[in-house]
């Protein structure tokens, strides 16, 4: 099984805690930016980073040097010197145009999320870009819906 560390806004939590165990993918592990600290020495097979960091940047940098998969919000500007110079596999998500995944449509029950371009998942088969669509109550935030279409597309697996 792989290993998850996950970083993200407390309002995201518990949707991704909830999603996550609907689809048997275990072994994830939320931490803050404290207890980031005493994980700095464990290798994730997969890292997301989903909100800015200002204090602890190079215990990130730490984390993220010896992690397969590094995905990151790419809104969150203050965050992408972080990783500079690392040899690593990123995968980004967020509103903007470069990002690897994003929103192309939001509606009251549901959200379309697109894969712009190719990426391969952690089984090394390529996913070729795609729209996905998950459902969500009017109280899900798009940021926690996009990290799990990350996960979701980086764990799917090939028919």
């Amino acid at each position: 099984m792989s290993l998850i560390g996950i970083l993200t806004q407390n309002q995201n939590k518990a949707y991704l805690k909830e999603e996550l165990k609907k689809r048997k993918l275990e072994d994830v592990f939320f931490l803050t930016e404290s207890t980031a600290q005493n994980m700095r020495n464990v290798k994730f097979d997969t890292f997301l980073l989903g909100k800015k960091i200002t204090e602890k940047q190079e215990m990130i940098r730490e984390i993220a040097k010896r992690t397969d998969y590094f995905i990151l919000n790419s809104d969150v500007k203050e965050n992408l010197p972080l990783l500079e110079n690392l040899d690593l596999k990123i995968i980004t998500y967020g509103y903007n145009q470069k990002a690897s995944i994003t929103t192309s449509s939001v509606e009251d029950e549901k959200v379309i999320v697109c894969l712009q371009r190719g990426i391969k998942n952690i089984y090394q088969e390529e996913i070729e870009p795609q729209e996905m669509e998950l459902e969500i109550d009017k109280s899900d935030n798009n940021s926690a819906v996009l990290e799990l279409a990350s996960l979701l597309f980086l764990y799917s697996k090939k028919d």
